[in-house]
């Protein structure tokens, strides 16, 4: 599961800094939640769930993954609602919306880990 999860969870994580490097160059790049712009998060949830496949030991695995996976999946709902109903801008990334992909990401990280086959 994890060999699955790498190539998801780093892609998201590129995607993740490139937006951070764009809010760095460009403030208000990112929508923002409080004063934390959004990217800043989606990051933390990738690199969360990036360490819990590192991790040996087995409590610390869960605990980062189920971290990582419930801050982007929330973060991700509210702001792909968010344009839907006009409430707040998405950044996007050749011509996608950035909240829809990490969406995506977090889903189908979130059903590799935890569905059992």
């Amino acid at each position: 599961r994890e060999i699955l999860m790498l190539p998801l969870v780093l892609s998201g994580l590129i995607i993740s800094v490139y937006l951070v490097l764009q809010d760095i160059k460009m403030r208000g790049y990112c929508p923002s939640l409080g004063i934390t712009p959004v990217c800043y998060l989606n990051a933390n949830a990738f690199i969360m769930i990036l360490l819990s496949i590192f991790f040996v030991k087995k409590s610390l695995k869960t605990l980062f993954f189920f971290a990582g996976s419930a801050l982007g999946i929330s973060i991700a709902i509210y702001f792909s609602t968010s344009p839907l109903l006009y409430i707040n801008h998405c950044a996007f990334i050749c011509s996608y919306p950035d909240c829809f992909i990490n969406f995506f990401l977090f889903f189908v990280i979130f059903v590799i880990r935890t569905v059992k086959v």
